[in-house]
């Protein structure tokens, strides 16, 4: 057997290439040949540890690529779970603030009525359900008597005072399904669906009787209020502007009478 050592030859070969060439009585031979064998089995171990730290390496790298990566998801699922949240609530907020919007551009700042928009809307729509279903709509236009005067003699905060308290009584004396509306000013627009102008002229003189008792001190120094009312019925397919010319016209003839009274425009 030669003295070299044949590395990388397979470590049983070797063992066998010892037992066939090797003298029981030769030493020399003996321990060359245990050299090749243990250099064998280190040359192999070497390989053998590579090929281990390569795979720790490998696995640790496949473990933190696959940490990485699920933290990775975890941090990006949390992120777009935050913008639901944030889209969500956005969306709450900007419903909630185009619901008021929409309700302050219906409603009358001073008295909470609605406005003169949503009257003539409101106007139109009964006006139009009158002509498709045959029915009866009577309209009302409400003027407190002699409002400058109670601005000019108590100020506006009183008149601005008076205009609330008698809003609150047309509202609280009309029917679910009536409207009243600030019409502008000191003026009042009151909408009777399915009403004929024979059973609204009651309904009309009401109001006015609950004006003129209206309590809460508008009759402290010298203080009074009162409305007068002129009121029509709508007549199928006509323009609604002239509905309201009858009414306006109506409310001039009450105010010819003495103020404080309801007339009816035929």
């Amino acid at each position: 057997m030669t003295s070299a050592e044949p590395s990388g030859e397979n470590l049983e070969q070797l063992v066998d290439l010892l037992l066939s060439e090797v003298a029981p009585d030769d030493p020399t031979q003996l321990r060359q040949g245990l050299r090749a064998v243990y250099a064998a089995y280190q040359n192999q171990q070497r390989m053998m540890d590579r090929l281990i730290r390569v795979s720790d390496r490998y696995q640790t790298i496949e473990r933190n690529h696959g940490i990485s990566s699920q933290s990775h998801y975890k941090r990006k699922m949390h992120q777009l779970e935050k913008l639901v949240r944030i889209s969500d609530s956005y969306q709450g907020m900007m419903q909630d603030l185009n619901a008021r919007l929409h309700q302050l551009s219906i409603s009358d700042e001073l008295t909470g009525l609605p406005n003169r928009r949503y009257g003539v809307d409101q106007l139109e729509k009964a006006a139009s359900f009158a002509c498709r279903s045959g029915g009866s709509l009577t309209l009302g236009i409400v003027d407190i008597d002699l409002f400058k005067r109670v601005n000019d003699t108590y100020g506006h905060l009183v008149g601005d005072m008076v205009i609330r308290e008698i809003a609150k009584v047309l509202h609280s004396n009309l029917r679910t399904s009536d409207t009243c509306a600030r019409w502008g000013g000191e003026e009042f627009l009151i909408l009777l669906p399915a009403t004929p102008h024979q059973a609204a002229e009651p309904l009309f003189d009401r109001l006015r009787k609950a004006v003129q008792s209206l309590p809460l001190g508008i009759h402290q120094q010298g203080l009074s209020a009162s409305v007068s009312i002129g009121f029509t019925d709508y007549r199928s397919e006509e323009p609604i502007h002239l509905a309201l010319h009858r009414a306006d016209e109506a409310l001039y003839e009450a105010k010819a009478l003495g103020r404080n009274c309801v007339h009816y425009g035929a």
